[in-house]
């Protein structure tokens, strides 16, 4: 049975990932995720699990600092729903594999390119 992992106010920072998750729901608002490793959350479906996942960032920044990394991983069968956050990783500030997302046009979402944080322009659809 998949869980839900729900938080306000979270600050946690992190010497490798910060978040890593198979299966279940991850909601967080106005909280801060900063990860040393690969990825500040990463939602990996492809590590076994076969219920999709869902991710619902609101109001928060992520960030990943290593220079291969990523601050937020969607990887297999899922939603995410991000409003109102900020995404900052050495390479990337998002990496979406076959998931389905639903942005706010309210939302902001950087990436970063050699370690300087650029603004990733974006519309909903």
């Amino acid at each position: 049975q998949n869980g839900v992992l729900a938080g306000t106010g979270v600050h946690l920072i992190s010497d490798g990932a910060g978040i890593l998750m198979r299966a279940g729901e991850l909601a967080l608002s106005s909280s801060t995720i900063t990860a040393e490793g690969e990825f500040a959350v990463a939602a990996d479906r492809s590590l076994g699990a076969r219920e999709p996942i869902a991710v619902s960032l609101s109001d928060s920044t992520l960030t990943a600092v290593g220079a291969e990394s990523a601050a937020l991983l969607l990887n297999g069968t899922g939603t995410s729903v991000l409003s109102d956050s900020v995404l900052t990783g050495g390479r990337q500030g998002l990496v979406l594999r076959r998931s389905s997302p639903a942005w706010r046009e309210t939302g902001r979402l950087f990436q970063a390119h050699g370690g300087a944080a650029r603004r990733f322009p974006w519309r909903p659809s």
